[in-house]
């Protein structure tokens, strides 16, 4: 969006300090907690610069940047970490058979509580649903 509003600097120098934050982060966390410091690291940079171009466009236009839609799919999202995490408590991952179970259980969380929380989900499912049907 951010590019369409002519603004070439601003997201050169957004995307600037994302990068310097994920090599510097994921380095230092990679070295506390292995690979998933890595991903935590790209999780901070990426939200920071989400956050940096969404002010932006905020600034220079009326768009509304933190949608709903966006606040159920955080919401659904902490869910599913949830339901992983307790899941986790119980069972201990040792074969792709158990971690495909788990990433089944995470995605059914997530679906639905977003179908819980969102009207537009609800009805963008609907719509599917009745072409296949």
């Amino acid at each position: 969006v951010v590019n369409g509003l002519d603004r070439p600097r601003i997201v050169m120098w957004v995307s600037s300090v994302a990068l310097a934050t994920n090599v510097i982060l994921g380095v230092l966390l990679f070295w506390e907690f292995g690979p998933i410091g890595v991903v935590i690291a790209t999780v901070v940079a990426e939200s920071i610069k989400y956050g940096a171009l969404s002010l932006a466009v905020k600034r220079w236009t009326s768009a509304t940047v933190f949608s709903r839609s966006l606040v159920a799919q955080l919401g659904a999202g902490v869910i599913m970490y949830g339901v992983v995490m307790l899941l986790g408590q119980y069972l201990v991952i040792r074969s792709w058979l158990l971690l495909t179970v788990f990433v089944a259980i995470g995605g059914a969380a997530y679906f639905t509580a977003l179908l819980g929380m969102s009207t537009h989900f609800r009805a963008t499912a609907r719509s599917i649903t009745r072409d296949i049907v």
